[in-house]
């Protein structure tokens, strides 16, 4: 399921790609950003589940006293936080882009 949010991101990025070479057409680039701002937001539910999930995974590791978790638990956790972070920024942007904010 971790494999999930990479696609998942790499996806979005795709389409923000392909919506650059649009910007001289400002109608078409605007409404290209829309519907990726759409995307976005709704997929925060399943990128939140993915989120939770990884997060559930590495609580179990720990408990399994698996030494390799224990030593890298730091990591694991400053990653989970930062991807909650990126989440929840892209997902502000996305709502001001769509009028929300």
């Amino acid at each position: 399921m971790g494999s999930l949010f990479p696609s998942m991101c790499t996806s979005i990025h795709q389409s923000i790609v392909h919506a650059l070479p649009k910007m001289g057409d400002k109608s078409r680039a605007f409404v290209s950003i829309a519907l990726i701002a759409g995307e976005v937001l709704a997929q925060r539910q399943s990128l939140n589940q993915i989120k939770r999930e990884i997060y559930l995974r590495h609580h179990q590791h720990l408990s399994s006293g698996d030494s390799v978790s224990l030593n890298a638990s730091s990591i694991h956790l400053e990653m989970i936080n930062a991807m909650s972070r990126i989440l929840s920024h892209t997902c502000s942007i996305a709502r001001v882009i769509q009028g929300e904010l």
